[in-house]
């Protein structure tokens, strides 16, 4: 599941790609969109739901984003080393 946002993340030269992982009270769950998508029991699992969804995104000429919610409530890139 992909949605469009305004503008692209490298620039606006490609579409981009918001995914954002957030905790409902039934779980972890990754907006896209405005719609809710999966349900995960660890926050590790829906960020790498997350990560596959934006790979697949990458392939399809997309510039993708990965939001987290931190511990606070917080919402933050993704950081990856």
């Amino acid at each position: 599941m992909h949605a469009e946002v305004e503008g692209g993340v490298d620039g606006g030269t490609r579409p981009s790609m918001r995914y954002c992982v957030v905790r409902f009270v039934d779980g972890w769950k990754i907006l896209v969109g405005g719609r809710r998508w999966g349900c995960f029991d660890f926050q590790v699992d829906a960020i790498d739901a997350a990560v596959r969804l934006a790979a697949d995104a990458t392939q399809k000429g997309y510039a993708p984003e990965i939001l987290v919610q931190g511990p606070w409530g917080e919402v933050a890139p993704l950081r990856v080393a």
